[in-house]
């Protein structure tokens, strides 16, 4: 019998695909329980803080009405709203070269990276799920690739991970 161990404690980065060329997605994996929470991001009105900006200087009202709900998730409609709010919210950060568990308390911006973005859902002050991003699509809106980018960004964050069929793990 094989005995798999998990870690509640500290989520699993686990490097989910490239979309384009040059882009990588990394995921912070979290519990099947924060996985079911997630779903409270799909469908209705979704609030979303954007820290930072991309380097074409998008105004985060720009940035909100790029997203778009992955397939297989209800048509959500994505509102941009101040930094430092509370309650369930996508916040989007730009630049950081770390982020994810302590965006939802403390989100912060870092001009160095600028082809970065960690988006995180958020549930008050506790981090839902994570997910970071490095791709040269992510100038900002008007460049080519950026609302297919952000796609792919959602999907990881909104859909949960294929099931194994195997016991080989």
């Amino acid at each position: 019998m094989k005995i798999r161990k998990i870690s509640a404690l500290a989520p699993l980065a686990l490097l989910i695909g490239c979309g384009g060329a040059g882009e990588t997605i990394l995921a912070d994996r979290a519990d099947p329980i924060s996985m079911n929470r997630s779903m409270q991001f799909s469908g209705g009105q979704q609030f979303v803080e954007v820290i930072g900006a991309p380097p074409d200087g998008a105004s985060a009202a720009a940035v909100v009405d790029s997203l778009r709900a992955p397939p297989g998730v209800a048509e959500t409609r994505y509102v941009a709203v101040a930094p430092g709010g509370g309650g369930a919210r996508l916040v989007l950060e730009f630049g950081v070269a770390t982020g994810g568990l302590s965006s939802c308390a403390r989100p912060r911006a870092n001009a160095a990276q600028t082809l970065l973005l960690t988006a995180t859902l958020c549930s008050e002050r506790r981090t839902i799920r994570s997910a970071t991003m490095r791709a040269a699509a992510l100038k900002g809106p008007s460049s080519p690739g950026f609302e297919a980018a952000m796609g792919r960004l959602m999907g990881v964050l909104l859909t949960p991970e294929r099931k194994r069929t195997n016991n080989r793990d």
